[in-house]
C-alpha cells in the first residue's frame, strides 16, 4: 500500500488543528481515512495518491492574497464569504488550512454533492459538525436552489473541478452558476488541468475520454462571462502516455465585473 509523504506544512496543519504530534501516527491515520474513502466513493486518483490529505490551495499564487482580502473586507464592515465548490475531502483540508492561517472562520463554507466526503473530512480532522468552525452544505450546484448564497459570496474556489467536465458548454454552465453567487468585485479562484488547445483525449491508463479546455479558450470564456483582471500561473503536467496533448496545472484568479 502506498504511504503518504508528509511535508512540514502538512504536519504542522494536523498538529495545530487536531493535535497529532507524531508523523507515524499521522501516516496511519491518513491511510485509514483513505481506505474508508476508497470503499465509500469513486476510486479517484487523487484519493489513491492522498491528495485529499494535503492543502493544495496553500501553494497557489493567490493564497496569501485571498486571506488578506478577506481580512480587509472585515475591517470595512463587510462579510467575506468564501465558498469552496466541490469541496470533497481534500478541499475540506484547504478550508481548515485557511482557518488555521487566519481566514475569518465565520465565513468559510464548503459545498459538495457527496455527503461521505464531508463525513470523511470530519474523520480526517477529528471534528464534527458541532466542533468544526466551517459550515458545510450538501447540494448540487446545477440543480439545487442556493438562494441563501446568491450575490453574497466574496470568493469562490473551484479546486480540480473544471477538468472533470466533458465540454466547453459544461465549463461555461459552471461559470454561470458561479456568477449567480458572487458579489460584483468578487474573486473566482482555483486550479485545474488545462491544455495548449482545447482537445478530447482518450486516456488509456484510466480507460476514459477526457476533455481539456485550452489556455486561450479558458481565458476567453472567463472574459465573456464578465470576469476581468484574469491571472494564470501554469506548470507543465507530467503525462505518461506518448500521444497525450501538452497539459498544464493552472492556478487562476479572476475578478467578477458584470457591468464592464
Amino acid at each position: 500500500m502506498l504511504e503518504p509523504v508528509i511535508d512540514k506544512e502538512t504536519f504542522e496543519l494536523y498538529k495545530t488543528y487536531c493535535d497529532i504530534n507524531d508523523e507515524q501516527i499521522l501516516k496511519k491515520h491518513l491511510m485509514s481515512v483513505q481506505q474508508g474513502l476508497l470503499s465509500a466513493v469513486r476510486n479517484y486518483k487523487c484519493i489513491r495518491e492522498y491528495k485529499f490529505a494535503f492543502s493544495r490551495i496553500y501553494y497557489r499564487f493567490f493564497y496569501n492574497r485571498i486571506i488578506q482580502h478577506a481580512q480587509q473586507l472585515v475591517l470595512k464592515g463587510q462579510e467575506p464569504y468564501f465558498l469552496d465548490v466541490g469541496c470533497c475531502t481534500g478541499t475540506c483540508t484547504d478550508l481548515r488550512k485557511l482557518y488555521v492561517d487566519g481566514y475569518p472562520k465565520s465565513y468559510l463554507i464548503g459545498l459538495d454533492i457527496e455527503p461521505s466526503y464531508i463525513q470523511s473530512g470530519h474523520r480526517l480532522f477529528k471534528d464534527d459538525k458541532d466542533t468544526c468552525p466551517i459550515q458545510f452544505t450538501i447540494a448540487d450546484l446545477f440543480k439545487d436552489d442556493l438562494k441563501e448564497y446568491i450575490n453574497k459570496i466574496s470568493i469562490v474556489h473551484a479546486g480540480s473541478i473544471l477538468h472533470l467536465f466533458d465540454s466547453e458548454d459544461m465549463n461555461r454552465a459552471f461559470m454561470r452558476q458561479i456568477k449567480k453567487l458572487l458579489k460584483p468585485g468578487g474573486l473566482f479562484v482555483g486550479g485545474h488541468v488545462i491544455a495548449n488547445e482545447s482537445t478530447v483525449f482518450y486516456r488509456k491508463s484510466d480507460k476514459c475520454t477526457k476533455y481539456y479546455v485550452g489556455v486561450d479558450s479558458f481565458k476567453d470564456m472567463l472574459a465573456s462571462e464578465g470576469f476581468k483582471e484574469i491571472e494564470l500561473q501554469m506548470t507543465r503536467k507530467k503525462v505518461d502516455e506518448n500521444d497525450a496533448p501538452v497539459l498544464y496545472w493552472v492556478s487562476f484568479l479572476a475578478v467578477f465585473n458584470p457591468t464592464s
